[in-house]
């Protein structure tokens, strides 16, 4: 669903600045090697005594937590949050007057809307990600506002720095670079 065409909901982003303000059911972002941000849900309140955190996520491609036998899997696990050394964004939702869709705002429906997902399969960067995944548990609708034209072109570079080109070619990441290419018109 494109970000545009629902008007009828705010996303309000607060910054989060310790680990207690952190509660069940928050929808939770932190910016990942300064290219994109990744959405989670939190499956506890935050402790000051602790920096993880159990969430359920959708972990994909870049994630830090995902690994090659977990790729793009909808699962439940303890990360690493760390308000002091990390930005850490809990997304708020607030209906415009006259809205009448239904949202799921109690921590407890969210999070068993999520669980229902417990491992899917079905990742994809453009289509079903971490904040499709988090904002559908929330709003019924897979919206995702951090995907843009400037982010694929943040994405785009950050692979071609990153990534040896024979790496690329072998995990067949020169396919996807190309169709990449033709979706940004380079």
């Amino acid at each position: 669903m494109n970000p545009k065409q629902f008007k009828m909901v705010k996303m309000i982003p607060k910054r989060i600045h310790c680990m207690s303000e952190i509660k069940r059911g928050d929808h939770l972002s932190v910016n990942r090697k300064g290219v994109f941000n990744h959405h989670f849900l939190a499956l506890e309140n935050g402790t000051k005594r602790y920096k993880f955190l159990q969430v359920i996520h959708y972990t994909g491609y870049m994630s830090d937590y995902s690994s090659a036998l977990t790729f793009g899997t909808v699962k439940v696990e303890e990360i690493p949050v760390d308000p002091d050394c990390e930005q850490i964004t809990a997304i708020y939702y607030e209906k415009e007057p006259g809205d009448t869709k239904c949202y799921f705002d109690d921590p407890e429906t969210v999070i068993a809307r999520a669980m229902k997902r417990k491992g899917e399969k079905k990742y994809s960067p453009t289509r079903n990600n971490c904040e499709h995944f988090v904002t559908w548990c929330f709003l019924g609708e897979e919206i995702c506002k951090q995907l843009d034209e400037s982010t694929w072109k943040k994405i785009l570079a950050y692979l071609v720095e990153k990534l040896d080109p024979m790496n690329v070619v072998m995990i067949g990441g020169k396919i996807a670079l190309q169709r990449l290419n033709k979706q940004l018109k380079f």
